[in-house]
């Protein structure tokens, strides 16, 4: 009985602490994710262990949406030492699958997001609109974590490894209540925080915990001011110049 009373309670908090909810407070939301597999990766393989230590590292990997003051970041959560982050590989390819090799920044005055690529060869800030995508907002609703929320749907896209635009469904669940236009991995755009989000066929993100008011400072985790700044066309053109010779290169 006390457990149900004290579960009761949380909701209500929770839904308090949203009813109440500005640009102005601070906010962390915790997301995992799962990923679609494909029937061939579940045949017996010579690769079968590592793929299943793949996917099982993807189902423990945490990351975090940070916000303030109309300032986002999302990222992976520090759950490793930097030394085991670079010899777990599973980890780090866990990282790819699930597209938080690079760090999100949101700014809602400017109306960007800013997406942090590094590489042995250069570092990059990719900027982006913030209304970049075309939402269809829907009726229907469901609740998570005891917060309402609403349906919307977009199309994205993606460059294979011959460049070739590939196109793909997305399914975002959002919290009106919430006034926080913004999202896991640079999905941004609806009249509220994303707290479920599929790339249908590809993985689905999905909160875990949601904190109003934590202990936090935006300012240290906020980097757009280092490296160079470019945009998406200019940046998908120089990696399709990287395409092309990593191919003649293999060809010659």
């Amino acid at each position: 009985m006390k457990s149900i009373i004290k579960l009761y309670g949380n909701i209500f908090l929770i839904l308090l602490t949203v009813s109440v909810f500005s640009q102005n407070n601070k906010l962390e939301v915790v997301y995992k994710a799962d990923v679609a597999r494909s029937s061939s990766q579940s045949k017996p393989s010579i690769h079968r262990k590592s793929i299943d230590k793949v996917f099982e590292t993807i189902s423990t990997i945490e990351m975090s949406l940070f916000y303030e003051n109309g300032k986002g970041v999302f990222k992976v959560q520090n759950t490793l030492s930097p030394s085991d982050k670079m010899n777990n590989l599973e980890f780090n390819v866990s990282k790819v699958i699930l597209d938080v090799v690079d760090v999100y920044f949101y700014d809602t005055q400017s109306n960007e997001v800013v997406v942090l690529k590094k590489d042995i060869d250069y570092e990059f800030h990719v900027f982006y609109s913030l209304n970049r995508f075309n939402w269809t907002i829907e009726s229907e609703s469901k609740k998570i974590s005891g917060i309402n929320c609403y349906r919307a749907t977009t199309v994205n896209y993606y460059y294979d490894k011959n460049n070739v635009k590939e196109e793909f469904k997305v399914i975002a669940w959002y919290a009106p209540n919430v006034s926080v236009p913004l999202g896991p991995i640079g999905y941004s755009g609806l009249p509220g925080l994303i707290l479920e989000l599929e790339e249908v066929g590809r993985r689905r993100y999905f909160a875990t915990n949601i904190f109003f008011d934590t202990d936090f400072e935006i300012k240290n985790f906020y980097e757009v001011n280092k490296g160079e700044r470019i945009s998406e066309k200019d940046f998908n053109v120089l990696l399709k110049s990287k395409y092309e010779h990593f191919n003649n290169l293999i060809k010659n």
